[in-house]
């Protein structure tokens, strides 16, 4: 069956949300190393988790012929993990 949008495997919102979600690793890795054992600079959580909510997301909109390419599954897997840690901390679950 033809793709009636046009979007190939390697759409621009797989790619995006592969982009966000090693953004979103990367900005973990900021932050664990920013806020060290203080948490002067505990905005870059929010930030991070927003980035990885953002991948999550783009992965979800980048199906092509009801299937999510591999590209938007990593991503996705990445800030779902992300999305997942950051809730723990959050609620308290984990310390």
């Amino acid at each position: 069956m033809a793709n009636p949008l046009g979007r190939t495997a390697n759409s621009p919102r797989a790619n995006l949300s592969l982009g966000l979600g090693i953004g979103a690793a990367v900005l973990w890795v900021i932050a664990l190393i920013a806020n060290g054992d203080g948490d002067a600079y505990g905005w870059l959580w929010f930030v991070m988790a927003a980035v990885a909510l953002g991948a999550l997301v783009i992965g979800f909109m980048a199906r092509v012929d009801g299937r999510i390419p591999v590209r938007a599954m990593i991503g996705m897997a990445v800030g779902g993990v992300l999305v997942l840690v950051f809730l723990l901390f959050a609620l308290g679950v984990l310390e």
